[in-house]
């Protein structure tokens, strides 16, 4: 009798067993191929973002802007005017009077302000790519924002009072500016940055500017919100951040760290910066809390210019 042609039951299982172990053992490596390609679009972005504000910085006699600033520089009945929208040109002053045009600036699409990487945890104020404004019917933000500010050199300036607690910086003051990180990526995580602030209260904050400041009794530095106490800055230790940054929600004498704002594992363990001169690269944490060579800052320019030193 002749054989007819097939498979038989048990080199059926052999085939899809070897099909099964070759899957497990390329997905990984198309995953990580995956978010390398979305961590280089990234970078793109960061890049874009560092040009926006270089020429922001050339077109107001060297003076780089703040993070935010409320649109009636009272309080925030009216929404704030954040980075995004000045840097992009998108930022009206005041409330004007031109209806139109103030709903034309409002929050805005912009592709550069999103990562590709970004899955908010909480859907109901963040969308895939970033955060959502506080008010989007009155914020000029972009309205998908998975970036944010250092304060040492964009700090908070929303309203008269908070002029006592921080100053505006000219770019040409970074002592080292292409290594003096500008621009960080945002934490995904909500419970890093909704909580008690000192002027702010509780809520949702989609604007908030980061920083590595630190220093023992309290002196870390709240971004421009409050006053920052007397004595040196000092650079924050590795350990410490990723210990603290586990404690969710972030709460007590560690709301005032505003470094955990930061995402800074987003892409396989890195993430991506702009620096002061307007060029963009990858770092670990780890990398940018190195003690003998900083990247958060040389110096505290927008909160009187103190040396930052080692703890």
């Amino acid at each position: 009798m002749k054989r007819k042609n097939g498979f038989t039951l048990v080199e059926l299982l052999v085939v899809i067993t070897i099909i099964a172990i070759l899957a497990a053992i390329l997905m990984p490596g198309l995953a990580r191929a995956r978010e390398s390609a979305r961590a280089v679009s990234c970078l793109s972005n960061t890049k874009q973002m560092g040009s926006y504000v270089m020429i922001t910085a050339a077109d107001n006699k060297d003076m780089l802007p703040s993070s935010y600033t409320y649109r009636n520089y009272t309080d925030s009945s009216d929404g704030y005017i954040h980075w995004s929208a000045v840097v992009t040109g998108r930022e009206t002053p005041g409330l004007g009077t031109d209806a139109n045009t103030i709903t034309k600036n409002i929050s805005f699409k912009s592709d550069v302000f999103k990562c590709p990487s970004f899955t908010p945890s909480d859907s109901a104020v963040g969308v895939p790519g970033g955060w959502l404004p506080s008010s989007p019917s009155k914020d000029y933000q972009a309205e998908a924002m998975a970036y944010t500010a250092n304060a040492i050199f964009m700090p908070r300036r929303k309203n008269t009072a908070n002029e006592a607690f921080s100053s505006l910086v000219r770019l040409g003051s970074a002592e080292a500016p292409d290594m003096e990180i500008l621009i960080a990526e945002y934490t995904d995580k909500k419970e890093r940055i909704e909580g008690n602030s000192p002027a702010g209260g509780t809520g949702f904050k989609s604007h908030r500017p980061t920083n590595g400041l630190g220093g023992d009794g309290g002196k870390a530095w709240k971004g421009g919100e409050a006053a920052h106490n007397d004595g040196a800055f000092e650079m924050l230790k590795y350990d410490d951040v990723i210990a603290d940054s586990k404690n969710l929600p972030i709460s007590g004498s560690d709301l005032d760290y505003h470094i955990f704002y930061t995402g800074w594992d987003r892409h396989l363990g890195r993430a991506n910066y702009t620096f002061a001169d307007g060029h963009a690269s990858s770092h670990t944490l780890k990398e940018t809390l190195d003690n003998d060579n900083y990247l958060w800052g040389k110096r505290a320019y927008a909160a009187g210019g103190q040396e930052i030193v080692k703890p």
